[in-house]
């Protein structure tokens, strides 16, 4: 008996397991590395907790010892498996993100678990409502029937949220035979008021799973975000845009960099594209001969990727951080980007001959030395 009570007691004593599956339910959520320590003197954890996930950096500033690394949107499943400090420890596959210290991707993230509800709560109904997830290990995934996603921040009227770009729902079946083109009809979930209700979005603002053309609808996507009337802005890790009059003043901060750009169009385009940061770029892309580089393709050097717009107008896309005077998205001509290129002809002859090639900033100032600059496919299904 006296053996049974301390096994009891030791079992006790033992953290709680947690292993279920939950739902984002807020319009974007921040994943980073590492749990925020609320101070030992803290009189209310939450609130601290809270405060650091809000003071995420837009940029890479040093002593910043924890950093975004992506960001989740409305809709999207992921796995927890800890809770600490009103904080919970996740598992999402939906990019791959590898760096220098591991081969192994990097699956597991921390986030405010005020952003999640568990999805064993809903009703079935309500749990088939919500979009299959991303899964890096299964390049179909990221092309579904029925999933309607965002190519434009879309205000729903009941709910009185804006979604992001690339927030995607389930469609629902016609019953009909006559279609319209000027709107689909999706189902929106509320989880934590528990029900689900159906809206009808315009076709202007929402990408199909029926996209033919994908490498010519993910430029398109590219041009129509790098042509915003207020610009998108630059944010470390970001992968999400909501607009704002004051984007720097609400959080979490909405935008994209560099890499975040290029996988949030991908998908949304049904593309089995997953690569998070430039070094699982450079690691796991598909290198390309210059002489065969297209529209959409991709233009990679050491801690930076942007794309090819468009070869015949010397164009280019990326999210170009503040620290070269820009801090958005946009599209500039290669010659505004690369010191001494005019057009893409004298680009690809430097990369294919590694002739050190200078960037520069937005006053014209060279900024770095780059010898290894490489063009990757885009990979199309």
């Amino acid at each position: 008996m006296r053996l049974n009570y301390i096994l009891l007691v030791a079992l006790s004593a033992l953290p709680p397991c947690y292993s279920y599956q939950a739902v984002v339910v807020t319009r974007v959520a921040d994943l980073v590395g590492e749990p925020f320590v609320p101070p030992p003197t803290t009189k209310n954890s939450a609130h601290s907790v809270k405060k650091a996930y809000q003071k995420l950096t837009v940029t890479n500033r040093p002593n910043k010892s924890c950093l975004r690394i992506h960001q989740l949107l409305f809709n999207e499943l992921v796995d927890i498996i800890d809770e600490r400090d009103h904080q919970v420890c996740l598992t999402f596959r939906g990019v791959l993100c590898q760096t220098p210290a591991t081969t192994e991707p990097q699956t597991t993230f921390w986030s405010l678990k005020s952003n999640f509800v568990r999805t064993d709560t809903l009703p079935e109904d309500i749990r088939a409502a919500i979009p299959p997830p991303i899964d890096f290990s299964n390049p179909l995934s990221t092309n579904r029937e029925h999933i309607i996603g965002l190519a434009k921040p879309w205000y729903d009227a009941t709910s009185k949220h804006t979604f992001s770009v690339g927030t995607r729902f389930v469609a629902k079946k016609r019953t009909s035979k006559k279609s319209t083109t000027k709107q689909c009809t999706v189902t929106i979930v509320n989880p934590i008021k528990k029900l689900s209700y159906h809206v009808n979005i315009p076709t202007a603002v929402c990408m199909k799973d029926s996209q033919r053309n994908k490498r010519h609808a993910f430029i398109n996507i590219l041009k129509q975000w790098a042509h915003e009337s207020t610009p998108i802005p630059y944010v470390l890790g970001g992968c999400s845009y909501v607009p704002s009059p004051h984007p720097h003043l609400i959080t979490p901060f909405c935008g994209f960099d560099c890499s975040g750009l290029i996988v949030r169009a991908a998908q949304l385009c049904g593309l089995p594209y997953f690569f998070k940061n430039t070094y699982t770029i450079e690691h796991n892309a598909q290198a390309i001969c210059p002489d065969q580089a297209k529209n959409g393709d991709l233009l990679w050097l050491p801690g930076h990727v942007m794309i090819i717009s468009d070869l015949k107008n010397n164009l280019l896309i990326e999210a170009r951080g503040y620290d070269h005077g820009y801090g958005k998205v946009h599209e500039i001509a290669v010659h505004n980007v690369f010191e001494n290129i005019a057009n893409y002809d004298d680009l690809m002859k430097a990369i294919q001959t590694h002739t050190p090639l200078r960037r520069l900033n937005s006053a014209g100032k060279p900024i770095g030395n780059h010898t290894l600059v490489k063009i990757f496919k885009l990979p199309i299904n």
